[in-house]
């Protein structure tokens, strides 16, 4: 039996409590199936006080590990629920999940992480007329970094990055290893060298000058970016 124990809240205003449900089935299922099927229950009960509850509000997308959606913090690890299987995840029979802590809270596991997209259209980090400016050697990192799923377990585990709320009103606030990423992608695949010369400036103020290279973020990383050598040829670029 696997004892499941999640930290809820009505709205980012109401007091945080946690309720238990414990699990029986095949331990082969993830997180996320998990979620999915006690909140399919016509009367789901807390296991601890026998009381009957709410389905628990998280958000997911594709449950194949490709869209992000689906990120919350399990076990004190941000992860995604559709890859956290039960009997990898769980520690001596528990499993605990929360919401990600630097992004505003909706509801129990729901997050808005709106500022992800912000930060991107803001820096323009986007690709037109995308033109591979790049040898063949490192045509492998532009491939990869275009594979950001823009989940925010990054951001959850760093240490420059404060959250929306504590930074909001800064204009040279650290973007999080996220930019290092799409920067990357961006630089690489640009044709417009104007824009490229912009993110170079950008790169310089808001990330080189701030990031203190714990590399946690690559630890977490859903999608294994190798976000250092990233990082590491967008630091000698900035030194050309």
């Amino acid at each position: 039996m696997i004892t499941i124990r999640i930290k809820r809240r009505k709205s980012a205003a109401a007091p945080i409590y946690e309720e238990v449900f414990y699990y029986n089935g095949d331990e082969t299922v993830t997180v996320a199936d998990f979620l999915t099927n006690i909140n399919k229950e016509i009367s789901l009960r807390e296991c601890e006080t026998g009381r009957t509850t709410t389905p628990i509000d998280w958000e997911c997308g594709c449950l194949e590990g490709k869209c992000g959606a689906c990120a919350m913090v399990i076990n004190g690890v941000p992860r995604l629920a559709c890859r956290a299987f039960l009997k990898d995840t769980a520690k001596k029979g528990h499993i605990c999940l929360e919401p990600l802590s630097k992004f505003p809270l909706i509801r129990d596991l729901k997050v808005d992480r709106q500022i992800i997209f912000e930060t991107l259209r803001k820096h323009k980090l986007w690709t037109e007329n995308a033109v591979v400016n790049d040898d063949t050697e490192t045509r492998h990192l532009i491939y990869q970094a275009g594979q950001c799923l823009e989940c925010g377990c990054c951001l959850e585990v760093c240490p420059n990055y404060k959250g929306p709320s504590l930074q909001a009103g800064r204009e040279n606030a650290f973007p999080g290893p996220l930019f290092a990423a799409e920067t990357y992608r961006a630089d690489r695949t640009g044709g417009d060298t104007f824009h490229r010369s912009e993110l170079k400036v950008l790169y310089k103020d808001l990330f080189y000058n701030t990031c203190d290279n714990s590399l946690a973020c690559r630890d977490v990383c859903p999608a294994g970016l190798p976000l250092d050598e990233m990082q590491a040829r967008l630091n000698s670029k900035k030194r050309t």
